[in-house]
């Protein structure tokens, strides 16, 4: 019973057996519920660190985490709405059809 514990591997607390450290771009993306566009724009803004592995482009678990936590204490920005728009004037085509 003593090999089977040395065996395991030694894992960060709260971290359970099987739970995958980095994973590809497109799962990043899609756990984010992001375009993978929009996530590349969030790594190029230095949002969302990339880990190169060769041509492989990883992302740790912990950096989606982070970047989730700042997200959610920034404090939210609510664009007024716009004006609405004037009365349409009628085109020349318009103005053939409906004289």
């Amino acid at each position: 019973m003593a090999k089977d514990r040395a065996a395991e591997p030694k894992l960060p607390p709260g971290m359970a057996s099987g739970e995958r450290l980095a994973i590809r771009v497109p799962e990043a993306a899609a756990l984010l519920g992001l375009s993978r566009s929009k996530f590349y724009d969030l790594v190029a803004a230095g949002e969302i660190p990339l880990i190169k592995v060769g041509s492989a482009s990883i992302v740790a678990m912990r950096s989606l985490e982070a970047f989730i936590e700042r997200r959610l204490t920034e404090p939210v920005v609510v664009k007024p709405p716009k004006p609405p728009l004037g009365p349409r004037r009628r085109g020349s085509f318009q103005r053939m059809l409906h004289p």
